[in-house]
């Protein structure tokens, strides 16, 4: 399978004479515009020095001289394209007020740059993004940079009261560079366009009814969020029950279960008067839910609201505890194009097709709005874990909190909650 849109390169050798005329600035513009088109259509891998060279009429060994190896050349390859956007979203938010026109004109930024030259887009998001190298790289440094106008944005919604005070940031954050990666993504695999003013003005919608305050808590009976202080609890005892589970009650310590959690100690005693409490305390509802659960599915009374709340969360679980499965499928198959023509990835398609038909089904019972394109919903859903999970696995963050999966689940939710 070709990558769509992707053209052919010609090899021409460049004459000797040609080879000595050159300056240096121009040799390096001329490798960089080389390797920029041979690695989009052939990949990293199967790329040598030797083909750049032959392409772009600059000397093996010269080569060399501006870019150690080949994996220093490919993570320089993005960085006059991440210029010119950070220059353009800087220009374009320029006395820009408000948490939602920015967030707005970030996605669309970000949209319409990746639209616009598919041999970057493809470099991006298929060889850089698995690529250790590129998280040390001056091109991943330009990149926080743009994420960084958008945390402000969402602060400044803070500030102002629009946004709830209670989000993660970096769970928004997710939320919207997932959610584009996989819209462009699908550009790129399957040929899909997209117009970036409407898949902007979708994703907005969708972000701003996943954090933007509500007046009221919809107390409907079905999926009310946990408060605050019920996720922390939550996190506590998840915690505990590992650390009780590998020392023992006389081993462990309300010290080490308090630094796991990412907690003061004190704080444990405003949710558990003692250590036995709080073991006492590890099992919690399991068992009460579990048969809960259990006799909903079972009688078919979960409703779609509900629904798709298990379907989230078993998705978010698989992610987590399939460390290895999910390594594989993140960091190989979905840049790869020959995984979508195989029955692996149809497979998946039927995990998609259930959590469409549940929202669906919302919509129409009044669980969930009609206002919605679901299709982006559904690169807002596959796009925040999977983003999540890059981010673990390139930049070694730690496993999500129970109490930080149980806010994305929520705010995926609510983006499309009645």
């Amino acid at each position: 399978m070709e990558y769509p849109g992707l053209p052919e390169t010609t090899v021409k050798r460049a004459s000797p004479t040609k080879r000595r005329k050159l300056s240096a600035d121009t040799k390096r513009r001329l490798i960089i515009e080389s390797a920029e088109r041979i690695f989009a259509t052939r990949g990293f891998h199967d790329t040598t020095i030797a083909d750049i060279s032959d392409d772009s009429g600059v000397h093996e060994a010269s080569i060399f001289q501006y870019f150690k190896t080949k994996e220093n050349l490919i993570v320089t390859v993005p960085e006059r394209h991440l210029k010119e956007t950070l220059a353009g979203i800087t220009e374009h938010l320029q006395g820009m007020k408000g948490a939602e026109p920015k967030i707005r004109k970030l996605m669309w930024h970000q949209l319409r740059d990746l639209s616009v030259n598919k041999n970057y887009t493809s470099i991006l998001l298929r060889e850089l993004r698995t690529l250790p190298a590129f998280y040390q790289s001056p091109a991943y440094e330009m990149i926080r940079k743009y994420s960084a106008f958008a945390v402000e944005a969402i602060r400044e919604g803070i500030r102002d009261q629009e946004v709830d005070p209670d989000i993660e940031v970096i769970l928004v954050l997710e939320m919207i560079f997932g959610a584009i990666d996989s819209i462009v993504l699908r550009w790129l695999f399957f040929g899909d366009p997209y117009d970036p003013n409407e898949a902007a003005d979708a994703l907005c919608s969708l972000i701003r009814a996943a954090i933007w305050r509500r007046e009221q808590p919809a107390g409907n009976g079905y999926g009310d969020e946990p408060s605050r202080g019920e996720l922390r609890r939550r996190t506590i005892m998840k915690v505990a029950a590992e650390v009780f589970g590998k020392k023992g009650y006389g081993g462990a310590t309300i010290s080490e279960i308090a630094g796991r959690a990412g907690i003061a100690e004190a704080s444990i005693y405003q949710y558990f008067k003692s250590k036995e409490q709080l073991l006492l305390s590890v099992p919690g509802t399991w068992f009460i839910d579990l048969a809960d659960e259990l006799e909903r599915v079972f009688s078919g009374a979960l409703n779609p609201h509900e629904r798709l709340q298990c379907l989230l969360r078993r998705w978010a679980l698989d992610f987590q505890i399939r460390e290895w499965e999910t390594r594989v499928l993140i960091l190989e198959l979905y840049r790869n194009p020959k995984y979508y023509e195989s029955q692996e990835f149809r497979n998946t398609r039927r995990f998609w097709e259930l959590i469409k038909s549940t929202v669906e089904e919302g919509r129409r019972s009044g669980h969930f709005r009609k206002d919605f394109e679901i299709g982006y919903y559904l690169h807002l859903v596959q796009g925040a874990f999977e983003h999540e999970a890059l981010a673990r696995m390139m930049l070694s963050r730690k496993q999500p909190t129970i109490a930080g999966t149980e806010q994305m689940i929520n705010l995926l939710l609510r983006a499309i909650k009645a």
